[in-house]
């Protein structure tokens, strides 16, 4: 009943809201930007990736290739994409992923590309796209492993970027672990994978990324796994080592897991994470808080029953939440189309799939990435196809909703500003996003991040939160415009760095059982309503509390609730000072 209503809902403000979202449609505009690319025959397809590399201002695109072909490289020149041949690259083994990163923080891009036949390689940019390998010379491993995928992200929050790279042993005669390189600083690695803890040997990783689970700064690890081993959520510990949290966190699903695609889609301020399967249906693990997982993906619609690859959560109409596209692999007998794009429709906790064109949309896809081709402010799709099928370019045709695209540079923490938060007050309402390299199935998206704003006229902030720990925050800003923003341009004096959160809270004990303890910083005398809410949204508990400027204790008798997770809210004359999650266990 309660999933009917929510259809049914669902289909009441799609028609509310149809003039709209009519007007945003994808087609696959491949063929009149020049992209013209089959990934081929491989085993298990090949990389997408959207990229700046030459610092332009247009993201360029890079699709790897099968055996025995070259990976290709399509500069975006602002009217069209242009392949550079001879690629800068010579590669012609099967080439799974490919990641740019500043991995020296010197300023330019530089290209590391994962093969499952003839060996990893890291090629340095010594000058426009003029590169050298350096593999050997840096430490990390030549030797051919089943390699399949690999993520960039600074796992001791030192300024250099770490690799870590997943090896696929499932049915083959290798004895490969996963592999984690620490970076030296100097442009050379340490292998630490046993002393990291992060071997998670022998079993069928198809796909990884650097996560933060808990808000905390320190990067995690997920692991989507093949064959039901049961996916790998490693906890960073915050002194080199990781803990392999999977049970208990509720992530370790007995799947076929192909992708690791992620963001905030319940805008709660926490990741959740959507992984791939076969035709028993995809699976979205929510986000409870607490380093735990709910997994919700038949319950809020986003399934798929059918073989699917890559995925990716973005906001496609910019309203404000995150949409999500999902590349297929198999043609199947009850979708006309074998990837899917489904539309969420929060604040109700569903998605459908609307009408937004993607005529054609039957090819045997794998990979798929998100970039902005035309800098129109809405994100396109780029999609790596299997042969004879070639690759799909779903260009947006926007629509009337504002947006900003932030594009960041570290300074102390690693230049290409992976592992940061970046947080967006607009229209009453806070976004979150995690920068990061690797995403879904061998991809890897644009460096600028988009974030849609409605008919919000005015940002009241962008605040970076960087690894080095230093925070930034920029105010009053203007829609409709690429803003850079350069770690420490706008620094949060030491004294309010708890202000962007406009009122900070703490909650103790979390979970609890029958009182919830709650910890404020006002910044003068005020009176609150503070509600317990549902994850869908009904208010359970509502009181007015009266507070004094300074440090004050308020608390909350949360005893008569079951167990499960809620929201704590503070609000002030009906506005949302803040909005917490916490658990109640019995």
């Amino acid at each position: 009943m309660r999933t009917t209503l929510r259809n049914v809902m669902a289909v009441a403000i799609l028609f509310i809201f149809s003039s709209a979202s009519a007007q945003i449609i994808f087609s696959d505009s491949a063929a009149f930007y020049g992209i013209s690319h089959t990934y081929g025959d491989g085993d298990f397809g090949g990389g997408a990736n959207f990229c700046d590399w030459d610092g332009d201002g247009w993201d360029d695109l890079t699709l790897s290739s099968q055996n025995g072909s070259l990976m290709v490289f399509y500069k975006n020149t602002g009217s069209g994409f242009s392949k550079i041949t001879p690629p800068p690259v010579n590669l012609t083994a099967e080439n799974t992923q490919t990641l740019w990163i500043d991995f020296d923080n010197d300023g330019d891009k530089d290209l590391f590309a994962c093969s499952n036949l003839e060996g990893n390689k890291l090629f340095r940019n010594d000058s426009t796209l003029g590169f050298v390998d350096i593999t050997v010379a840096s430490g990390i491993s030549t030797t051919s492993m089943p390699t399949y995928g690999a993520a960039w992200g600074d796992y001791d929050r030192d300024g250099f970027l770490d690799l870590y790279i997943i090896n696929r042993v499932l049915g083959t005669a290798y004895n490969f672990s996963n592999y984690m390189y620490l970076s030296n600083g100097d442009g050379t690695f340490t292998d630490a994978t046993l002393a990291s803890g992060t071997a998670d040997s022998l079993k069928g990783p198809f796909a990884v990324s650097f996560l933060d689970i808990n808000n905390d700064m320190w990067p995690d690890i997920y692991i989507a796994q093949d064959k039901f081993y049961g996916n790998t959520m490693l906890l960073n510990n915050g002194d080199s080592t990781f803990s392999d949290i999977s049970v208990a966190s509720g992530s370790n699903l007995g799947m076929d897991g192909m992708c690791v695609a992620y963001g905030d889609y319940d805008n709660d301020t926490d990741l959740d994470i959507y992984i791939t399967n076969t035709a028993a249906g995809n699976r979205l693990l929510r986000n409870d808080g607490g380093n735990s997982f709910t997994e919700v993906g038949a319950a809020v619609g986003v399934i798929h029953n059918q073989t699917c690859w890559g995925a990716n959560f973005f906001d496609y109409d910019n309203d404000g939440d995150l949409d999500l596209y999902v590349s297929g692999g198999t043609k199947s007998s009850f979708n006309d189309n074998v990837s899917v794009f489904f539309e969420n429709m929060y604040p109700l906790d569903t998605f459908i799939v609307p009408s937004a064109g993607f005529i054609g949309d039957t090819a045997s896809s794998f990979s798929n990435a998100i970039g902005d081709i035309d800098n129109d402010g809405y994100y396109d799709i780029a999609v790596n196809n299997e042969a004879p099928f070639g690759a799909h370019l779903w260009d947006c045709s926007g629509g009337t909703n504002n947006w900003i695209k932030i594009h960041l540079e570290g300074v102390q923490s690693n230049r290409d500003a992976i592992g940061c938060w970046i947080d967006v007050y607009a229209n009453g309402a806070r976004q979150r996003k995690f920068t990061q390299t690797s995403i879904g199935y061998q991809a890897q998206n644009s460096q600028y991040q988009i974030f849609g704003l409605g008919t919000g006229s005015v940002i009241d902030s962008i605040v970076i939160s960087w690894p080095s720990g230093i925070k930034d925050r920029m105010e009053n800003v203007t829609p409709n415009q690429k803003v850079k923003i350069t770690e420490g341009d706008y620094p949060i004096p030491a004294v309010s760095l708890e202000e962007y959160d406009k009122f900070f809270t703490k909650l103790y004990p979390n979970p609890t059982s029958d009182v919830l303890n709650i910890h404020v910083k006002p910044n003068e005398d005020k009176t609150l309503i503070v509600k317990v809410i549902s994850i869908n949204g009904q208010v359970l508990i509502s009181e007015s509390k009266s507070i004094n400027s300074g440090e004050t204790e308020l608390n909350i008798n949360v005893s008569t609730l079951s167990a499960g997770t809620y929201f704590v809210l503070l609000e002030e004359e009906g506005q949302i000072l803040s909005k917490q999650k916490f658990a109640v266990s019995k």
